[in-house]
């Protein structure tokens, strides 16, 4: 998989090194170049750079974002990746599935489809960047959620406070 991100110099780095040096690049390639998951490289990043939780957690995590404004909901597959900038929908949960409405959003996502969510600090195109992933029991990203920036691409200082609350409420 490689979507033109910065690469950084892998070759002779074990997993925990490499992941302590805060590397550029989608986490998804760094998996796919060391044959694991994307939640295990998360599993490697520097524990105050990330909070992981079970996905028994989806319903209020998702209350809560949907409460912080206009945030980035990225879906990400090795060919493509696909944001958009909105508020989070609501949602509710029946026969079987969380169902998203909003203004210019919608679907479905299975109950059962969450096994764990990770809150992720890291450097990405050499920008701090705070964000949201929400895991299938693959370990692979179901859809990711990041802090949105600014007019002068600084992010949003109210949705960073949001963001640290929840991510301690996990911890």
């Amino acid at each position: 998989m490689s979507l033109g991100t910065v690469r950084h110099d892998r070759q002779d780095l074990e997993l925990p090194e490499l992941m302590a040096s805060d590397p550029d690049g989608f986490l998804e390639e760094i998996a796919v170049d060391y044959g694991v998951s994307t939640l295990e490289v998360v599993r490697h990043l520097p524990e105050d750079r990330r909070v992981i939780a079970g996905g028994d957690h989806l319903e209020p995590v998702l209350k809560d974002i949907a409460t912080w404004g206009d945030v980035l909901f990225i879906v990400q597959t090795n060919s493509i990746v696909a944001g958009m900038s909105i508020p989070f929908p609501d949602f509710f949960q029946a026969e079987g599935n969380y169902h998203f409405f909003g203004e210019g959003f919608g679907g479905h996502l299975k109950d059962d489809a969450c096994t764990h969510i990770a809150f992720i600090e890291r450097t990405f195109q050499k920008r701090r960047s705070l964000s949201v992933h929400f895991f299938d029991g693959a370990g692979e990203p179901i859809f990711k959620i990041f802090i949105s920036r600014d007019k002068d691409g600084n992010l949003k200082e109210d949705q960073l406070a949001h963001f640290d609350r929840l991510k301690s409420s996990l911890n």
